[in-house]
């Protein structure tokens, strides 16, 4: 989809073009070496290993997921 606009397929293409809808982005672990340039869009920003094969990565996914939340929610209300 990304191809068919003309953008770039990254994580920070995709962050640049959401942005402004965004408050926080998660990005895989894989595209780590993109995360100042998602923060540099001013959005609060984590990597961490989304691919979920085993039980265990789900529920560390999704305990990332709630903490990064928490972190953006807290951000807000200061």
């Amino acid at each position: 989809m990304m191809t068919g606009l003309g953008m770039l397929r990254d994580a920070a293409a995709v962050a640049r073009h959401y942005g402004a809808l965004l408050d926080g982005f998660m990005l895989d672990s894989s595209d780590a070496p993109r995360l100042t340039e998602v923060e540099a869009l001013s959005l609060q920003a984590v990597a961490t290993p989304t691919l979920m094969v085993t039980l265990h990565d789900k529920m560390n996914l999704a305990l990332t997921t709630l903490d990064f939340v928490a972190s953006i929610s807290k951000r807000a209300i200061h």
